[in-house]
């Protein structure tokens, strides 16, 4: 859950991620649609916790993870349970900005989330002990990188790659987005967005959402097997669109 970008375009809401892992993770769970209470989400499935690093749901809401918060921390293991569920947990909050004032993180490990839920784009980021909340706008376009696995020179250069790409590309489709995320870097596998670290740590898979008015669009690209996974889930009837 390493590399995060945030992308809006004249045709609707961009966000992407790549996830980047060690050998010895369990390989993912193709994304698949979950019905609850009239409600349906969509998200790949972590084999090992069951938690996942995104998701989105049929009223536009979308929510990713990263590990760590503002810079690499020291695990320090057990933990009351793994960031991938508390981002689920996190999701089904009714009101994200009032409610995780009251979420209790206590004994997790430190994360970074990006939510953009009514329309409304948030960062909150846990450092193990205190909670930071900020609205970022909707109009801007934003990378993160995992501070867990990119210091603050590696997030500079990522930032440099994004602003340059962009300026070539300001009103991407989803196709482009996705060539950046495997494509963008200087060579150095290592620090590259589609990274490899001496085959133990390496990017395994790419997720995009696109956020129309009418539909959100799940492309899952598996690095493992070179297959796509592409779900198109309608938004809810009778509701406003979180994006226009």
């Amino acid at each position: 859950m390493c590399t995060v970008t945030f992308i809006p375009t004249n045709e609707g809401i961009i966000i992407t991620s790549n996830r980047d892992e060690h050998i010895s993770r369990g390989k993912a769970i193709a994304p698949i649609k979950i019905s609850s209470d009239g409600v349906d989400i969509i998200y790949p499935k972590d084999p090992d916790a069951g938690g996942t690093w995104i998701a989105t749901k049929n009223n536009g809401d979308t929510i990713v993870l990263l590990n760590g918060a503002f810079k690499k921390h020291i695990p320090k293991p057990p933990y009351a349970k793994s960031r991938g569920l508390i981002l689920l947990s996190i999701f089904e909050l009714l009101n994200f900005e009032k409610s995780i004032e009251q979420f209790d993180l206590m004994n997790i490990e430190p994360f970074t989330i990006v939510y953009y839920t009514h329309k409304r784009l948030f960062e909150f980021r846990w450092d193990g002990q205190l909670k930071y909340l900020q609205e970022l706008s909707v109009h801007e376009s934003y990378i993160w990188s995992s501070v867990t696995l990119y210091d603050v020179t590696m997030n500079t250069k990522r930032k440099e790659w994004f602003e340059k790409w962009h300026l070539t590309c300001p009103n991407p489709n989803l196709e482009q987005v996705i060539n950046f995320h495997l494509t963008a870097g200087d060579g150095d596998s290592a620090e590259d967005l589609k990274m490899n670290r001496q085959n133990e740590l390496f990017t395994v898979s790419i997720s995009t959402i696109f956020i129309s008015k009418a539909y959100n669009d799940f492309v899952y690209f598996d690095l493992y097997t070179n297959q796509n996974t592409k779900i198109r889930m309608p938004h809810i009837k009778k509701q406003v669109s979180t994006y226009s």
